[in-house]
């Protein structure tokens, strides 16, 4: 697929400032002495050093492991951070605030990161020489300013409007050569069957659980018992450890956030709980206002092989039923699927990207585009077992409602998408516009070697 350098650009823009700011390779963790920490340029009232620079140098090193770097990268570096000083100078002007929270947030998620590439907390504070606290610390300053310009950025474009005329023209000014490859594309609805668990199978979970609980309060570490045991696939890196959550945070299941926030102190266990991702247990590690952190260990039942197959014989006795016309799939998604997302749509599945109902079918993984892939237009499968979002076993039938072969992107087909390509094209060039004014407007000083840069943004060498 082809687009302009500018969508390129924008679509990149958020990523380069989160990046700004990441420390997550062997070399950005540990001390280096041999850098000379001068002042590389000044935007208003904020500096760029130089120790910054090579810091992301060396980051950008790591990731591409051995792959020659664009000779032209630290002057883009350089630039990036130019650009996230100004936005953040730009938001302080206009009162635009991040919350302790919010930094916070952000924090963890970097620190499970680096948790995910390290392996330990013990390692992370042995290559930085610097304390878990410390380094939180350190990150504080420059991760506020990457959310505030972060905030700043998304202010600016949040009024920009597209007319379908702006797709149009759009459209018939991109070079033919030029035009965005479409790959085949599907419309389809499922069935769906959630697992038929014996109470037996629950009970037996739930004793299993409560076993582990026991041996965490005699004195085992409930992180290494997460490791070992947790059916949550991050846990062998995370130990369960999940980032500071709020009782209304979306997609939270209500029955795990009131286990969590009944936990008093840190170290305090819960009962078992079960979710509607499987049966948890629950430790307190830290309360922060109306917010807490906890790690879990999860466990899901199993399901007995006569389960199974009664579930699918269900399945397939409904698509036979909707074959010879006693009801419609979508009045069978209505009244018989078990997912709340799409049993009111007909069992037709909504595009989590776009809003629409088109996927493409290398979008789709594992079962999904297996059996969809093998349908003819209006075909319904056979049942089939497959895993959900959470991880948990389900059971489908799915209807291939439509289906378009590849090709390129066209104004009657492909309109939603070529909107997405307009927008981003008219938010880069409004943001591109405010970016030169206020560059014009704000003191800026690049100092050498940087003041021979060629730049993205000509308007820097003012």
């Amino acid at each position: 697929m082809h687009m302009s350098q500018s969508v390129r650009r924008w679509c990149g823009l958020k990523g380069v400032l989160a990046s700004i700011a990441f420390v997550c390779s062997v070399s950005a963790l540990q001390a280096q002495p041999y850098v000379v920490d001068q002042v590389a340029g000044v935007v208003g009232t904020s500096s760029v050093k130089l120790s910054d620079i090579e810091t992301q140098y060396m980051q950008q090193m790591m990731q591409q492991q051995g792959v020659a770097l664009d000779p032209n990268i630290r002057c883009l570096i350089f630039e990036r951070m130019m650009e996230q000083k100004l936005l953040a100078n730009q938001a302080a002007i206009d009162s635009i605030v991040v919350s302790n929270s919010d930094v916070q947030r952000a924090i963890d998620n970097r620190l499970r990161m680096l948790l995910q590439n390290y392996g330990s907390e013990e390692q992370i504070v042995r290559l930085s020489g610097r304390s878990i606290l410390q380094l939180r610390e350190d990150w504080f300053p420059g991760i506020r300013e990457q959310l505030l310009a972060e905030q700043m950025q998304s202010t600016v474009i949040k009024d920009v409007k597209v007319a379908p005329v702006d797709v149009r023209n759009f459209y018939n000014q991109l070079p033919k050569d030029s035009i965005p490859e479409i790959g085949e594309q599907v419309e389809w609805a499922q069935i769906l069957m959630n697992a038929p668990y014996k109470d037996e199978a629950i009970a037996l979970t739930r004793q299993e659980l409560l076993r582990f609980r026991e041996r965490i309060l005699n004195g085992e570490s409930f992180r290494t018992l997460a490791i070992l045991y947790s059916e949550e696939p991050a846990a062998t890196q995370t130990g369960g450890e999940l980032d500071f959550i709020s009782r209304a945070q979306e997609g939270l299941d209500p029955d795990f956030a009131r286990a969590a926030f009944t936990l008093k102190k840190p170290g305090d266990v819960s009962r078992v709980i079960e979710s509607k991702f499987g049966l948890h247990i629950i430790q307190l590690i830290e309360k922060r206002g109306d917010q807490v952190k906890v790690r879990h260990i999860i466990r899901k039942p199993k399901i007995e092989a006569e389960s199974v197959t009664k579930v699918l014989l269900r399945l397939d006795s409904i698509a036979d039923m909707i074959r010879r016309d006693s009801f419609s799939f979508a009045d069978g998604a209505r009244y018989l699927s078990h997912d709340e997302n799409t049993r009111m749509n007909g069992g037709v599945m909504v595009h989590p990207g776009t809003g629409g109902t088109r996927f493409e079918l290398t979008e789709l993984i594992g079962d999904d585009q297996r059996v969809l892939s093998e349908l003819r237009e209006g075909e319904i499968s056979k049942a089939y077992q497959t895993v959900d979002e959470r991880g948990n076993a389900v059971f489908k039938i799915v209807k291939l409602q439509k289906k378009w072969p590849a090709h390129r992107a066209n104004l009657s087909q492909d309109y939603e998408y070529l909107l997405q390509l307009t927008t981003l094209k008219k938010r880069q060039e409004h943001y591109s516009a405010w970016l030169r004014e206020k560059i014009k407007n704000t003191y800026i000083r690049i100092n050498e070697p940087f003041s021979g840069c060629t730049f993205s943004e000509s308007a820097w060498l003012k």
